[in-house]
């Protein structure tokens, strides 16, 4: 039974956490989107800093960076272990 305050999350998302912040984003992978970490992170580095920052480096499976993200395909919270993919990365400006 669900109760009020539980939430549900998407089947497929985006998870990203500021890891000094606590600060997190839920972003719903719909359809055919890839699923390949790089390329959803790049998507919403874009999307929320508007082309001022951009990924610094690779990600870093397993490690924390700056951020942190995870790609979910099986609708579990965002503290699960179980993820597609997974690791921390950094940004830098595009200036």
């Amino acid at each position: 039974m669900k109760t009020d305050t539980e939430i549900t999350y998407p089947e497929t998302y985006l998870h990203v956490r500021h890891c000094q912040s606590g600060e997190e984003w839920i972003i719903p992978i719909t359809g055919r989107m890839n699923l390949d970490l790089e390329t959803r992170v790049r998507h919403w580095i874009k999307r929320e800093f508007c082309g001022e920052l951009k990924l610094d480096g690779k990600i870093m499976s397993r490690l924390e960076g700056d951020y942190y993200a995870q790609v979910k395909t099986d609708g579990s919270t965002p503290d699960s272990v179980m993820c597609w993919d997974s690791g921390g990365f950094y940004l830098d400006t595009t200036y």
